[in-house]
């Protein structure tokens, strides 16, 4: 089982990588500091990616905040279709 981070750099297509952010008060937990790492990481790897996050949510996005996705689905399928 391999980190799926080693696949990063075989992703071609463009990409829009949607992580669940902290409230506020948790923004500057260690936990949260890894994730925003790992995400940076992510975007960095995967040519042709950008990053949107979801604020004041938790892993199950399309649960709690369905509009939001949404919304960011949207404006990114717009972008890559303009492109």
């Amino acid at each position: 089982d391999e980190p799926a981070s080693e696949a990063y750099p075989n992703v071609l297509c463009p990409t829009v990588i949607i992580p669940a952010g902290p409230a506020p008060q948790s923004a500057g937990n260690e936990r949260a500091l890894v994730k925003q790492e790992r995400v940076a990481d992510a975007e960095q790897s995967i040519k042709n990616s950008r990053v949107r996050w979801i604020p004041e949510t938790v892993h199950d996005i399309g649960y709690h905040k369905p509009e939001e996705l949404a919304q960011v689905i949207r404006e990114f399928l717009d972008d890559i279709q303009a492109s």
